[in-house]
């Protein structure tokens, strides 16, 4: 949406790429050495699962981002406990559990502990209270989105696609037998069969 308003729709996807080498980058320099940062970006970029999912418009582009800027804002704070930081971690704890729910709480628990941790330390749990604050606002984006689009302040718009096209794209093991409700477009259908199959096996 917003790579079409400016007229160039790759535009999110390709700053999320970039950022996303940058922050490896940042990272590595600040626990190890630009070498090793360097190989590490290098290694990194070649990868195959980042060549085919990274370049694209799906969830992984943003969860990745999200999730290297959360470790450097997460780190950051460690070193110079500023609230601004530890709030930028809630913020992309908070757009990672939009994202991708099971992997933003893959990312949230340890990182929360962390941080929780080391607050109660260093006496500024009051910080980690305003972080809270402002994740809780990033994840109420959920129900006024949904209500603005489905009608429904709890049904979210991929929760109606996944029921109304592929009741079967669920979190967990088997295929869900369920019909859709309507079918798919002939373009998508060997996709679809490629992804029943993965789920069967």
């Amino acid at each position: 949406m917003r790579g079409i308003i400016v007229g160039f729709r790759p535009i999110i996807p390709l700053l999320e790429f970039f950022g996303s080498g940058l922050l490896s980058v940042a990272l590595g320099r600040r626990i190890t050495s630009g070498w090793i940062a360097l190989l590490a970006w290098a290694i990194w970029t070649t990868a195959r699962a980042h060549l085919r999912f990274l370049p694209s418009y799906f969830s992984e582009t943003t969860t990745v981002f999200l999730w290297l800027l959360g470790w450097w804002a997460l780190y950051d704070w460690y070193l110079r406990p500023r609230r601004r930081t530890l709030m930028l971690l809630a913020v992309c704890i908070a757009w990672s559990l939009i994202t991708r729910p099971l992997t933003g709480l893959v990312f949230a628990l340890p990182a929360v502990a962390v941080a929780v941790l080391f607050a109660r330390r260093r006496g500024l749990l009051v910080d980690v209270g305003y972080a809270v604050l402002v994740g809780v606002a990033v994840i109420l984006i959920v129900p006024v989105w949904s209500k603005f689009t489905t009608g429904r302040w709890t049904q979210t718009p991929q929760s109606l696609y996944t029921r109304t096209y592929m009741p079967w794209d669920v979190i967990g093991f088997g295929l869900d037998s369920t019909p859709p409700l309507r079918p798919m477009p002939p373009s998508q259908a060997r996709e679809i069969e490629g992804f029943m199959a993965f789920h069967q096996t």
